[in-house]
């Protein structure tokens, strides 16, 4: 059986990309972020610095495949379904498109 092409369906996400300074200002952050540090640390969606009560410190991402580290620069992603994940600069800026 030969093999077909596939292109990816159009999805629209929130996104934020995480900087030292976004980091540290938890105020600014888009509710689906605020959401997802108040819930219980180490469950599906939660999201918790590195290091216990460190303010600036990188982040880390429970997603359905794990553990992430949120490094500087990356983007935190919710998809349609309210799915929580990070990626680099490099693929966002590849997948995704800003919508106006």
């Amino acid at each position: 059986m030969p093999a077909v092409k596939y292109s990816r369906k159009a999805v629209e996400v929130n996104a934020v990309q995480i900087s030292q300074e976004f980091r540290r200002n938890t105020n600014s952050w888009p509710d689906f972020m605020k959401i997802a540090l108040e819930r219980r640390r180490g469950s599906i969606h939660s999201l918790y610095p590195l290091n216990e009560g460190c303010g600036s410190c990188l982040l880390i991402l429970i997603t359905l495949s794990g553990a992430k580290t949120v490094h500087w620069g990356n983007w935190i992603i919710e998809d349609e379904f309210g799915q929580l994940d990070t990626i680099n600069a490099g693929a966002f800026s590849h997948e995704y498109d800003e919508i106006q």
